[in-house]
């Protein structure tokens, strides 16, 4: 089944799942990684991680995977390995708890009994392919049938009081959307630049000791955390922790570049930029402290903690000014031709053949890809995405990505707008209105003079189990306003650019 090596490496059960969904599923967790925690008055260690709720909230909560689980309340023998290989045949990854003992791959094999979590994503030739940080780097191995089932009938779960009791199996949604929503990711920023606990806005399950500010430091509090823990000098030194808040800021800078994606508050990359440069110090700062690990070294830790502050002081500037825009939908767009926008064309024949037709200059297929050109930015209010099941691949309405066919729309059920932004010459862009729902549709389409309110054309569409491509010829900053005049929402699919 898919495996990839993902951009970044924290936790286990986070690489996996980053390792094991599509790559168009970040955005997702860029969101629920936005606010970190760490561990008051504790010598040992940090234990700084994501703020999402727990493990069971992340994949509990995760809407493209499903999962299931057993209780391993019986000795299964050698059954378990039949079961495994069953549900990776169903396509089910397959994550447990072992002993590290039995993995020839661990540095306790054959000295030590260490409980542990581990993904297993195929299986062949009488091995399983498995994944974990072996030698701290995260890879995949194959591992003999005989080894894992020793290490997994072994696991001991009051030996250490680590790892859990289930066995999980989970399979991936493909064909599910996302849209980040601007609300939470500016309340998600807010408790971060504030210091506040965000793992209670991940439920379900309900963890009372992750929820307790007397044990832990949040947000960008937890710098000042880092800071008093160097200067502690009997501490021991926890990379691991250092290594996740290094990690924290590249998922920043991710969403940074996903949020700009969306509602360009940052057109020539001025504050993306610094945010790569507080990414460059944290990664100076995680491979200090790398260094302190083999040996201390007094002037190097007060070089850590020095900067450390200093980027605490750029992170809050920076990100509370990505704040404000967001919260205020400030557009930082730089338009000079006067606006102008017309009609050129209503297209009902061609509806999903789109290929060498439109699109030639850039495409947006909602939830699936986009391709935008330079000149060009857009912005939506009030469209959300939404993933449609179909029966009929032989619908001729349905668009066709990577060799299947799909179907997604941006709906409005009232009122939805677009905010076009087109520097240089006029640019057709043409709007692909698709139902695969035999479900009458009747929408309202005015584009108007973003600016000045001026109308340049309203007129309205109705299709039904069918698709309609309105072609517009614009340039300047258009604003189109759709009205659902229908019983059923309206929904359009895609967007080209020629």
């Amino acid at each position: 089944m898919p495996w990839n090596k993902p951009e970044i490496e924290t936790i286990p059960e986070i690489t996996n799942l980053l390792a094991t969904t599509p790559t168009r599923f970040r955005p997702w967790f860029w969101l629920h990684f936005i606010n970190i925690y760490a561990q008051r008055g504790n010598k040992n260690g940090l234990n700084l991680n994501f703020s999402y709720g727990g493990c069971y909230n992340l994949f509990r909560n995760c809407p493209f995977i499903n999962v299931s689980s057993l209780y391993r309340k019986q000795n299964y023998g050698k059954n378990i390995a039949n079961l495994f290989i069953e549900m990776l045949a169903d396509e089910k990854y397959i994550y447990i708890s072992i002993d590290k003992y039995y993995i020839p791959y661990y540095d306790e094999y054959l000295t030590l009994h260490k409980n542990h979590d581990i993904l297993i994503f195929g299986y062949s030739n009488g091995k399983f392919n498995i994944c974990d940080f072996f030698d701290t780097h995260y890879s995949a191995k194959e591992c003999d049938k005989t080894q894992l089932i020793d290490a997994f009938t072994h696991f001991n779960k009051t030996s250490d009081n680590s790892g859990f009791e289930q066995i999980y199996f989970y399979d991936v949604n493909t064909d599910y959307v996302f849209d980040l929503p601007k609300d939470i990711i500016c309340l998600l920023l807010d408790q971060y630049l504030s210091g506040q606990n965000s793992n209670t806005l991940f439920l379900p399950y309900k963890n009372d000791y992750l929820y307790d500010n007397n044990v832990w430091e949040n947000g960008v509090n937890v710098y000042d955390l880092l800071y008093e823990y160097l200067l502690q000098r009997d501490s021991l030194i926890d990379t691991r922790s250092f290594h996740i808040f290094y990690v924290h800021k590249i998922v920043l800078l991710r969403l940074f570049q996903e949020l700009n994606k969306l509602f360009f508050f940052d057109y020539d990359n001025h504050l993306t930029n610094k945010m790569s440069i507080i990414v460059e110090k944290t990664k100076t700062i995680r491979d200090g402290i790398i260094k302190l690990g083999f040996r201390d070294n007094s002037k190097l830790r007060n070089d850590i903690s020095n900067m450390i502050l200093l980027t605490k002081k750029d992170e809050f500037n920076l990100l509370n000014d990505v704040y404000t825009r967001l919260k205020s939908g400030e557009v930082n767009v730089d338009i000079n031709n006067p606006s102008f926008a017309r009609l050129v064309k209503i297209d009902k024949s061609t509806m999903g053949s789109i290929e060498n037709k439109y699109g030639k200059k850039g495409y947006e297929i909602f939830g699936y890809a986009e391709s935008l050109p330079n000149n060009i930015k857009r912005i939506f209010h009030n469209l959300r995405i939404k993933n449609w099941n179909f029966e009929d691949e032989k619908l001729p309405q349905l668009l066709s990505y990577n060799g299947n066919k799909v179907a997604s729309c941006r709906y409005f059920e009232n009122n939805g707008v677009i905010d076009f932004y087109i520097a240089g010459q006029r640019c057709n862009i043409t709007l692909y209105f698709m139902d695969c729902y035999n479900m009458q549709r009747n929408v309202e389409i005015k584009v108007v003079d973003a600016s000045t309110g001026k109308e340049f054309e309203c007129f309205a569409i109705d299709y039904k189990n069918s698709g309609i491509l309105v072609v517009f010829s614009m340039v300047g900053h258009i604003r189109v306003k759709l009205k659902n005049l229908g019983e059923y929402w309206g929904a359009f699919s895609a967007i080209y650019y020629d």
